[in-house]
């Protein structure tokens, strides 16, 4: 529990888990070079060996890529896991919101979704003040981060992206003024410099707006059932707060 925890004084309050008073064992899976199948079932049995009640893995390859049930190391593991009444949480994967995009979805598995808080985080773009670079998204394989890094190579003042939908995924620009808009906003943006000599603008800090609606939802790049691997299997899908 961490009382008067914020991010860059935003969200301010106290964090804490559903569970504060459980103790935590955790493991190593994964590396930079990714997450080897031998690991990740290694992980997995030294947490059963050490007894624990639950297991949460929030990891899962590409739905593109995902292999059925009897090679994919989480499936296994958790299969493990479940023979030895321990419960295996996972995420469904963030491939969303296209349909056939779920993972992590055996039956001994219990998959959980993300969805939206009523809260929201909101900067306003001022039109006609400083050098801010603007960036529409037509390349998906291109991260946000790597974005941002361009513009700061650039030596621009900030960075608004104009995306083509809300897409919610968190993203932490740190102290460079960065704002993300739906495509009908950047339109009204892009028709405000090409019809000025010499347009600028100014990116406000964020500020919290409580209350939001609707609220909760599945967020936007949240993977979407049915199963890829199978359509066989139906799942009360858990979807806590992001």
């Amino acid at each position: 529990m961490v009382p008067n925890a914020s991010y860059y004084g935003l969200a301010q309050g106290v964090a804490k888990g559903g569970s504060p008073s459980s103790r935590l064992a955790v493991y190593k899976a994964c590396s930079l070079g990714g997450c080897a199948s031998s690991t990740v079932m290694k992980a997995i049995d030294d947490a059963i060996n050490d007894g624990v009640d639950i297991i949460s893995i929030s990891i899962g390859m590409s739905s593109a890529f995902q292999s059925d049930f009897l090679s994919d190391p989480i499936a296994i593991g958790a299969f493990h896991a479940h023979q030895r009444g321990v419960m295996v949480v996972c995420s469904g994967g963030n491939d969303g919101p296209d349909l056939y995009t779920v993972v992590n979805s055996a039956p001994w598995i219990l998959t959980v979704a993300a969805s939206s808080i009523d809260r929201n985080f909101q900067s306003t773009i001022v039109l006609a003040a400083g050098k801010i670079l603007v960036c529409v998204d037509t390349d998906p394989s291109v991260t946000r981060r790597i974005k941002k890094l361009v513009a700061e190579g650039a030596r621009a003042k900030g960075l608004i992206l104009v995306d083509e939908a809300e897409r919610g995924v968190p993203f932490d620009s740190g102290s460079f003024p960065f704002s993300e808009v739906e495509s009908d906003v950047g339109a009204q943006i892009l028709k405000y410099i090409n019809s000025t000599k010499k347009p600028s603008a100014v990116i406000l800090p964020a500020e919290e707006v409580k209350g939001f609606k609707p609220a909760p939802v599945v967020a936007y790049f949240s993977a979407r059932g049915p199963g890829g691997l199978t359509e066989a299997i139906l799942k009360v899908w858990d979807s806590p707060n992001a």
